[in-house]
């Protein structure tokens, strides 16, 4: 979620002012998922921080509280990842559909 002001290109990659910030992670990505996570903590508007594994069931949730930052794993396809504050309420699997681990279901056509 970018804040409105963010200049007028949207082929920007990067903005100076985030919510939220999502990260696709591949198995060549491991090595840097860390420190990035790390860096966005540092970002004061962040407030959440999703990190999703490319390869299998495994989404990383990071919460600013006031206490400091809460860190929430998701690893089964039914468990629901609520983020009130950003109107999301899905199960972990609603977001691999399309995907080897949750595939599109053809559909049955009569004959």
């Amino acid at each position: 979620m970018i804040d409105d002001i963010v200049g007028v290109s949207l082929d920007e990659r990067y903005a100076d002012h985030f919510y939220l910030v999502a990260e696709i992670v591949s198995s060549s990505d491991c090595v840097d998922v860390e420190r990035k996570r790390e860096i966005y903590k540092l970002h004061e508007a962040c407030t959440c921080i999703l990190t999703v594994q490319q390869d299998r069931f495994e989404v990383r949730v990071d919460l600013r509280t006031d206490a400091g930052w809460r860190e929430q794993v998701l690893k089964q396809g039914d468990d629901t990842l609520a983020l009130p504050d950003f109107g999301l309420r899905c199960k972990v699997a609603d977001l691999y559909r399309g995907t080897r681990l949750v595939p599109r279901k053809r559909s049955q056509r009569s004959s």
